[in-house]
């Protein structure tokens, strides 16, 4: 089935569509899902297959493809849709797609007018939330859909987050970078002082000293 975007019935959403329903798969069934999309979302719907807040989804991940060799924590939080989503709400609709780091020019962003300088967990949690319910198939926003159950996702995010510290740094300092622009800690000079004036006060005595040097020929002038 072809997504159509600008649908507003989302009835062709979810588990009824394969690009969808591949995000929205859990981690781990992802491939059971590529490989049998159809007899996967019958399961979804008579409750054969059971997904809950705790089967993380596709676009939490950079690399959409499972692989059970590697850490989940790889790529996890990084996934392209979920940043779109997140550029979307914060930074505005320009900048969702973009390919580089930072904001753009142009209308005053959401981020900018509440004073979000920083992304956080909970700001994660929130657009990944919204993020699944757009590529659901629910026609109005639910906090439950079938046995998921939003809150519960959005704390377990916030969890994730929590029990590993090191994670959690590395994470955000991927997440600044990208919506903000900013660098990591690690790479900005630890440099805090500097040497010397500015090239501005340095411009004003230059200039205070050319005026002193003219009063005084002004006044040998005089004498």
């Amino acid at each position: 089935m072809t997504l159509h975007p600008g649908n507003k019935n989302k009835g062709d959403r979810g588990f009824n569509n394969e690009t969808t329903g591949f995000l929205i798969s859990p981690r781990q069934l992802s491939s059971e899902f590529a490989e049998h999309p159809m007899d996967f979302a019958r399961d979804i719907r008579e409750a054969r297959t059971v997904v809950c807040a705790g089967d993380l989804m596709n676009f939490l991940w950079k690399n959409l493809f499972y692989d059970p060799k590697k850490p989940l924590a790889k790529g996890l939080m990084k996934g392209d849709f979920l940043l779109a989503v997140y550029r979307h709400l914060n930074t505005g609709p320009r900048t969702a797609l973009k390919t580089s780091d930072g904001r753009m020019a142009g209308r005053e962003s959401i981020a900018s007018i509440v004073g979000l300088t920083k992304v956080t967990p909970r700001s994660i949690a929130y657009a990944a939330t919204l993020a699944r319910f757009i590529l659901n198939d629910q026609q109005m926003w639910a906090d439950n859909d079938h046995r998921f159950r939003g809150e519960e996702f959005f704390r377990i995010i916030l969890r994730i987050f929590r029990n590993d510290p090191r994670w959690a740094k590395s994470t955000l300092a991927w997440w600044n970078k990208r919506v903000f622009d900013e660098e990591p800690d690690s790479k900005v000079s630890k440099f805090k002082g500097r040497v010397g004036p500015t090239t501005e006060a340095l411009l004003m005595q230059e200039r205070a000293a050319a005026q002193d040097n003219d009063g005084d020929d002004s006044s040998d002038g005089d004498s």
